[in-house]
């Protein structure tokens, strides 16, 4: 009987040994008021961008092995050389909540905790990173209301993208004809270029006004209800401007909206004054149901 119940013992001490030195361990967390499932996912699956936001000073590198809809399998780079397999997964909880998981294997107790720790740093950092809505679109998208209300614009067509000189030419006519009315212009121009179906470009320019204008010629007076937007600042040319109106439609979809009328680009400097491109500065808009 005694010689069973010692064998019994070092069974349960050699599982238990097991368990602790060489079963996989895995590190979680929650993180709610983060992108929906979809933009997190994006950026898990997008291992190409791994890089922004796992933590150098985690003190592990890593290789991809794998991907599937919700893992991505991984070696893990020690500093002391060893190898390491990994897997890390995403999972939702709810709209605006999702569960981030970090599991590895390691042999020795003390390694084990201090992998641990650092497991804990990457998990973290990667919540941080979806957390932003600027890491997720490249864009800060947020939520407002609109302003101006009363506008004069002027829709022309043209065979290539209009440039710089095109569009600020729209746009000083429209400033004198606002000064011949001895009206006031109450923000900066709007801009939307549209790629029509047989390749041509149609343009919309506009100017706010502190009252209704009756339009004259090609210049026509428009209404813009006050209405919820989607809105984010973005820093560069017209490239980086048709990269955040494409990146604009993601944050729709993510957060399931419907766009309601033509996006827009707030042109907050006169770009003719400013030759360098990466200085520009445009809002991009859109109202939402």
């Amino acid at each position: 009987m005694k010689k069973w119940m010692l064998l019994s013992g070092l069974l349960v001490l050699l599982i238990c040994g097991y368990f602790l030195f060489f079963f996989p361990f895995a590190v979680s967390r929650t993180f709610s008021g983060v992108s929906t499932l979809s933009a997190a996912n994006r950026c898990f699956h997008d291992t190409s961008r791994w890089a922004e936001w796992w933590p150098k000073s985690s003190g592990i590198t890593y290789k991809i092995l794998g991907l599937t809809y919700s893992e991505v399998k991984v070696s893990v780079g020690l500093a002391d050389g060893t190898q390491v397999a990994g897997v890390f997964r995403i999972a939702p909880l709810n709209g605006d909540s999702i569960i981030f998981q970090g599991e590895c294997s390691l042999p020795g107790y003390h390694r084990r905790a201090e992998m641990g720790r650092r497991m804990e740093a990457i998990v973290d950092s990667f919540g941080a990173f979806v957390r932003d809505p600027k890491n997720v679109y490249g864009v800060n998208f947020h939520r407002s209301m609109s302003h101006d209300s009363t506008l004069i614009a002027i829709v022309s067509e043209f065979a290539a993208y209009p440039g710089t000189d095109v569009v600020y030419r729209k746009i000083d006519s429209l400033k004198a004809y606002i000064a011949s009315e001895r009206a006031e212009a109450t923000g900066f121009p709007w801009l939307n270029v549209t790629r029509k179906a047989d390749g041509t470009y149609k343009m919309t320019v506009a100017m706010p006004t502190n009252r209704r204008l009756p339009g004259k010629g090609s210049i026509v007076s428009q209404r813009f209800v006050p209405w919820k937007m989607i809105e984010g600042d973005v820093y560069g040319g017209p490239y980086a401007v048709e990269k955040a109106l494409r990146q604009m439609q993601l944050y729709k979809l993510d957060y399931i909206m419907t766009i309601v009328a033509m996006p827009y680009q707030y042109l907050m400097i006169d770009r003719r004054q400013q030759p360098d491109t990466t200085k520009w500065v445009t809002r991009v808009c859109a109202p939402i149901t």
